[in-house]
């Protein structure tokens, strides 16, 4: 009879938490393999399973273009301003607050100079977003002077 015998639950299993480190693997879009990150760096952002390239900021582009991963920026004091106080559903401001937070410093083109293949004094213009503000027409007149 069930009244005297205790009945046996099974034992419930122990996870063990393992602690991987969050950034040390990447998917790839393509191929959808999981590939250690470091290998996709040292492959300049392409998949070593595929060949697909991975998408690059500005500024990476700039350490793989530019000799010994040297350059300098131009004109990246200027920053966009709101002059007319926009506001929709957020303030404009805000917006270009989140937006540098999330990009990093800059606006819709980065200028750098610097060495490639041997030659001095070479400029680059790299595009980071779709729009242009008025601190991008200063940005490139002021390079322009120069």
């Amino acid at each position: 009879m069930a009244w005297f015998r205790k009945e046996k639950k099974p034992k419930e299993a122990i996870e063990k938490q393992v602690a991987i480190p969050e950034g040390l693997w990447v998917k790839c879009d393509e191929c959808k393999e999981i590939v250690y990150r470091k290998e996709v760096e040292q492959n300049l952002s392409v998949c070593p399973k595929c060949g697909y390239h991975f998408r690059l900021s500005a500024r990476e582009r700039f350490e793989i273009l530019f000799d010994d991963n040297k350059y300098k920026e131009l004109a990246g004091d200027i920053r966009s301003g709101d002059p007319l106080e926009f506001r929709d559903t957020k303030r404009y401001r805000d917006r270009l607050r989140v937006y540098e937070q999330r990009v990093g410093k800059g606006d819709a083109v980065l200028v750098a100079e610097g060495k490639l293949d041997e030659e001095d004094g070479v400029t680059v213009f790299l595009t980071t977003r779709g729009t242009t503000t008025a601190a991008f027409d200063a940005r490139l007149k002021e390079v322009r002077t120069a």
